[in-house]
């Protein structure tokens, strides 16, 4: 019996090595808070913060089409979301790889302008009328917004605005560092002629 309630003893101061209360629980939050506020003020802090420029967040009784691209490590991807109103939506998307010489070009408009390439015969394969009508009458045809997801450090400045830091993923194009990578997307979707609008980053 001794020596289970010892082991027993030896349980609990262990344990109680990882004992956290309520006070030290409200000292952390408070430390971290002060750390976030921190790096929302200055640059080089513990905590690194970037503001968002989304200020609100859907209740289900969206409609419209919309489209939204996904720039990552290898892929880039398409898609377009239906929203029916009622909290369901319907899906469609494609992917393709980025080439590795787009990875590491010197030029900004070669990657940004494949990109916006890869749009086109998406809204031409799933939104072919929309293209039509914008193509015949472009004046008149209202745009799809679309939503960058662009997977790299960026100092976002605006709800469509933002400017790269720095590139990660085995991506080096010098040139584009500091640019706007939404006005580099707009830009070549522009040139295309395609009714696009990049409208969140």
């Amino acid at each position: 019996m001794a020596r289970r309630a010892s082991l027993a003893d030896e349980v609990e101061q262990v344990a109680a090595l990882f004992s956290y209360s309520a006070e030290d629980v409200n000292k952390g939050v408070k430390a971290f808070i002060r750390q976030m506020d921190e790096g929302l003020e200055k640059q080089g802090t513990l905590i690194s913060q970037i503001p968002t420029y989304v200020t609100a967040v859907p209740d289900g009784t969206e409609k419209g089409v919309y489209l939204a691209v996904d720039l990552g490590g290898t892929n880039f991807r398409v898609c377009s979301i239906v929203l029916h109103g009622n909290s369901t939506f319907s899906l469609q998307q494609s992917k393709v790889a980025v080439p590795r010489s787009l990875m590491e070009t010197k030029s900004a408009h070669e990657l940004f302008s494949f990109l916006a390439k890869q749009i086109e015969p998406f809204l031409k394969t799933h939104h072919e009328d929309h293209f039509e009508k914008h193509r015949n009458n472009p004046n008149e045809v209202e745009f799809f917004d679309l939503g960058f997801t662009f997977s790299f450090p960026v100092n976002q400045i605006g709800i469509n605005k933002g400017r790269l830091m720095r590139w990660t993923k085995g991506y080096d194009i010098e040139e584009a560092i500091g640019q706007d990578v939404c006005d580099l997307l707009q830009k070549e979707i522009t040139a295309l002629n395609l009714p696009v609008r990049v409208a969140a980053l």
